[in-house]
């Protein structure tokens, strides 16, 4: 299939796919045009969307797959593998790394 990537990425902060994180992740698969899919455990779910992600109740240690279909599913995997190996941009406590504005 044109456009197909796959990237194989850990979940290595404490709390898991938790809300923020998330969040953050269907935040940035959205700036992109590509469809993405998280699996994990057998399961699947729609990278833009939170509930799905959510349900997939990947926690610490998971390691997950991202599939990224489309024009842009190149930078789109990268970016979102990037986004997983960084912790969520989340500290080691489940706090927010994201500089205050």
């Amino acid at each position: 299939m044109p456009g197909l990537r796959r990237r194989r990425a850990q979940i290595t902060n404490e709390l898991g796919l938790h809300l923020r994180a998330a969040n953050r992740l269907v935040q940035l698969a959205r700036q992109f045009r590509s469809d993405v899919r998280v699996f994990w455990n057998g399961r699947a779910a729609d990278g833009k969307s939170i509930l799905d992600l959510l349900t997939l109740g990947a926690g610490f240690g998971a390691l997950i797959e991202l599939e990224v279909t489309g024009p842009d599913s190149e930078e789109a995997a990268a970016a979102l593998s990037e986004l997983v190996e960084n912790r969520f941009r989340d500290r080691s406590d489940g706090r927010d790394l994201t500089p205050e504005p």
